[in-house]
């Protein structure tokens, strides 16, 4: 009988570690495709800002000359 118990307990504990795996599982995905969407738009970011600097240098340089 006791044998009977410590198998249902660890049927059960096997089942809820389960369960916790999927669930780490789906938040690393969630996170994975979160970060590649802000690596794209830190791309973005540095690629407007080098060309905003660009036009501020032209414009400066026609100035000063």
């Amino acid at each position: 009988m006791v044998a009977r118990r410590i198998h249902l307990v660890l049927d059960e504990a096997r089942h809820v570690l389960a369960k916790i795996e999927t669930a780490i599982s789906g938040v690393r995905d969630k996170m994975d495709s979160h970060a590649k969407i802000f690596d794209t738009v830190a791309t973005m970011a540095g690629g407007a800002v080098r060309n905003a600097k660009r036009r501020w240098d032209e414009k400066h340089d026609k100035n000063d000359a």
